[in-house]
């Protein structure tokens, strides 16, 4: 399944200053969405920053502007002075997790486009080190992000079996689609696709998502791919994803993504005339569909897949 990423500081640790109690994630997250929505109704981006900027020199730096300020880089994805304000704001507030939080989930960030070379084989050891204390929250909320997180990093790190092991009981506390995704590829990177097409068909009953319903078609594809013609469950899986396809078939405007899914069953199973037809049908809509200023990526790659599919 295709399914399918730090600086200096102005200040060092503030030790003496009184600690502030733990404020839940839900009431950050809510104070820090109303605040943006009341600034961003008049200015864009690099206006709330110069009034941050200007409320930081006039005030001095405090953990609380120093997270908001975080927020706009952020949003203007500059990521790694975000990062170095999440830091600043944590060290003048160690009780702030929502920044430890973040600052890990930037640390990753950060990682990811090196990933796949060049990178030191303990990289990923910086946003382990960062979320690691969060486990341990009161917060409910802090506890199961951060227990998400660890999955998503051990997944970005190719650890497959603690990405799974660390996703799984996270969804135990809170079903989340894109945890769902994440865990499912770990399955599937390690073999494990059996697991993956168990866990989808529980997401599918529990979320109901359009997009775990295409994961969990494209899982079964991948699980009989994998299997033998002799295994028990090949013509099961056949089966399924056969009536999941038909369906979406019947039932969508759109239809090339499913019937690109169709075709690949269909090679599996030998009917390559019955798979051309659907291909050709595929790229027939994809081509309209692209013939835009700015054509989605994600239909380019569909007919860069269904072409291929034509050209082995």
């Amino acid at each position: 399944m295709t399914t399918p990423g730090i600086y200096d500081h102005c200040a060092g640790p503030a030790a003496d200053r009184p600690r502030r109690p733990t404020v839940s994630l839900t009431a950050i997250l809510t104070i820090t969405l109303m605040l943006s929505q009341a600034v961003i109704a008049h200015d864009g981006p690099e206006e709330v920053l110069a009034s941050l900027n200007a409320a930081i020199l006039h005030n001095g730096p405090t953990a609380d502007l120093l997270f908001r300020r975080a927020c706009e880089f952020r949003a203007m994805r500059d990521y790694q002075h975000a990062a170095a304000d999440l830091g600043y704001a944590m060290r003048l507030d160690r009780s702030m997790e929502i920044a430890r939080l973040e600052l890990a989930r930037l640390q990753l960030q950060l990682l990811k486009p090196t990933s796949a070379s060049g990178r030191r084989p303990s990289a990923f050891s910086e946003p382990l080190k960062t979320s690691e204390p969060l486990l341990n929250s009161r917060d409910a909320s802090i506890r199961i992000a951060s227990l998400a997180l660890r999955g998503e990093i051990h997944l970005a790190d190719s650890n497959w079996s603690s990405a799974v092991e660390d996703l799984s009981a996270a969804l135990k506390l809170r079903p989340e689609v894109q945890w769902y995704l994440w865990r499912a590829e770990a399955q599937q990177r390690s073999n494990r696709h059996i697991a993956c097409v168990e866990g989808l068909r529980d997401a599918n009953a529990e979320t109901q998502s359009p997009v775990i319903k295409a994961a969990l078609c494209d899982a079964l594809i991948e699980a009989v791919r994998h299997l033998s013609d002799s295994d028990a469950l090949h013509a099961d899986l056949i089966r399924e994803a056969t009536s999941l396809i038909d369906l979406e078939l019947d039932t969508s405007r759109l239809k090339s993504a499913w019937q690109i899914r169709h075709a690949e069953l269909l090679l599996l199973c030998d009917h390559w005339q019955l798979a051309e037809h659907e291909l050709h049908a595929a790229i027939e809509e994809l081509n309209a569909r692209v013939q835009t200023s700015h054509p989605d990526p994600a239909l380019i790659r569909d007919r860069e897949r269904a072409i291929k599919l034509l050209n082995p």
